[in-house]
């Protein structure tokens, strides 16, 4: 939530820029640990501690941007087509990064890590933000003016006085407490202990999700008219369905399938 105060006062690409410059400084720091041969778990374990305490971010501050570029009427489908970027980089480096890594090991995979992140940091700064009318500069001087735990206690009250805004915000919760943690940070753990494969294995696994998502982001963008909140409350159940069947399989292939699907 600070993110999202600062990013009203710095502004959500500047605010983005830094985010990924940290991503940087963070995969530059393991790749120098890694090629000198003095890696460690533990070391490991702060570096992601880190990067938890800012990427988590990175999706809802994308959105915020976009939604200052794009006018509302266009914003869905604006969010759909940011998000096929982001899902055809997931599917890139779920597969590259699986057989760099395999190839050459962590210290050379960390160096094109480092070197995309880079790369995507000058990208966003050169996102043009277009003018906003002089009632908005005023708003914006009037903010940062203001305490900065005064805006997030503002932002808050505003999320629990809305019905509707607190119910997405209780299933993006939910999402994020029970489904995510499965296709993302249990994945590895599931590829090794459970389907005894390598790291290639696990790429396909990655790779999967990111397609899945990739077909929904095209269908939604090529659709006018959705009912944005009943389709979250059905996608959510599709996927926690196969969520649910995952669990069950014992097959790469089959775990594949249940991936790609929600």
């Amino acid at each position: 939530p600070l993110l999202g105060v600062l990013g009203d006062r710095i502004g959500h690409r500047n605010l983005l820029a830094g985010m990924r410059s940290i991503y940087t400084l963070l995969s530059a720091t393991l790749m120098m640990l890694a090629l000198t041969g003095v890696l460690r778990p533990v070391h490991v374990f702060v570096i992601a501690t880190l990067m938890g305490l800012v990427r988590p971010s990175d999706i809802g501050v994308r959105g915020a941007l976009v939604a200052t570029i794009v006018p509302h009427e266009l914003l869905l489908g604006a969010m759909s087509v940011s998000r096929t970027t982001m899902d055809t980089a997931r599917i890139a480096g779920a597969l590259t990064g699986a057989g760099l890594f395999a190839a050459l090991g962590i210290g050379p995979a960390y160096i094109a890590i480092a070197i995309l992140y880079s790369v995507s940091t000058l990208l966003t700064l050169c996102v043009v933000i277009p003018s906003r009318p002089q009632l908005v500069d005023e708003a914006r001087s009037g903010a940062l003016r203001k305490s900065p735990l005064r805006d997030l206690k503002e932002g808050v009250t505003d999320v629990w006085t809305s019905p509707l805004m607190q119910a997405a915000m209780w299933v993006a919760f939910l999402a994020n407490m029970t489904a995510f943690p499965l296709s993302n940070g249990l994945l590895p753990y599931i590829a090794k202990e459970v389907y005894g494969t390598d790291q290639t294995g696990l790429g396909y696994l990655s790779a999967s999700c990111a397609i899945g998502s990739l077909i929904a982001s095209i269908l939604v963008s090529m659709t006018r008219g959705v009912p944005v909140a009943r389709l979250m409350i059905v996608g959510t159940a599709m996927w926690y369905c196969m969520l649910l069947a995952f669990a069950q399989v014992h097959t790469v292939p089959f775990a594949m399938a249940f991936l790609l699907l929600p």
